[in-house]
C-alpha cells in the first residue's frame, strides 16, 4: 500500500498527527519538530546566517522582538507570545508585522515576481488555534544571530 501526502495536506494536519506521521516514516523527534515541518511542507525561504544580518539592518525593534519569539521557541511561533512582543491582541495585529517581513525578505533576496516569504502558518483544525513557523536553516541562522545556544 502507498500513501501520499501532498504539502497541502500535511498543512492541514495538527502537530501531533504530524509527529504520529514522521515517527512512522522513520524521522526523529527533532525533524518532527515545527520548524522541521517547513521542509515537507510550504518551505518558507531558508535564510543563513550574513542573510539574517543584512535582513535585520533596517528592521525595527518589533520586528527583531518578534523574530526573536522563533529563535527562542524552535522555530514555533506561537500567536500568544508573538502578540506579547507587538503589543497586539489579536492575530490580525500581526499583520502588519508579517507583511512588513515577507516585503523585506522579497526585496532583498527574491527574483522579480518570485513569491518568497519566511513565516508559514498552520492551523490547528481541532481547536482553531494556530502558529507560525520558520525553516530549520533560518531558525539556526536566527540563533547564532541572536546569541542563543
Amino acid at each position: 500500500m502507498k500513501i501520499t501526502l501532498t504539502k497541502e495536506d500535511l498543512v492541514q494536519l495538527s502537530t501531533n498527527t504530524i509527529k504520529e506521521i514522521f515517527g512512522l516514516i522513520g524521522e526523529s523527534e527533532e525533524q518532527t519538530s515545527k520548524g522541521a515541518i517547513s521542509q515537507t511542507a510550504e518551505a518558507p525561504y531558508d535564510m543563513t546566517t550574513n542573510m539574517v544580518k543584512q535582513f535585520m539592518r533596517s528592521v525595527s525593534d518589533t520586528t527583531k522582538n518578534f523574530l526573536r519569539v522563533f529563535a527562542e521557541n524552535n522555530g514555533d511561533g506561537k500567536i500568544e507570545n508573538l502578540l506579547e512582543v507587538t503589543g497586539g491582541d489579536t492575530y490580525t495585529a500581526l499583520n502588519g508585522v508579517r507583511a512588513g517581513i515577507s516585503r523585506r525578505l522579497r526585496n532583498l533576496y527574491a527574483d522579480y515576481g518570485e513569491e518568497s516569504y519566511l513565516l508559514e502558518w498552520v492551523e490547528d483544525d481541532s481547536k482553531y488555534e494556530g502558529y507560525l513557523y520558520i525553516s530549520i536553516p533560518t531558525l539556526k541562522s536566527l540563533k547564532e544571530y541572536f546569541g542563543i545556544g
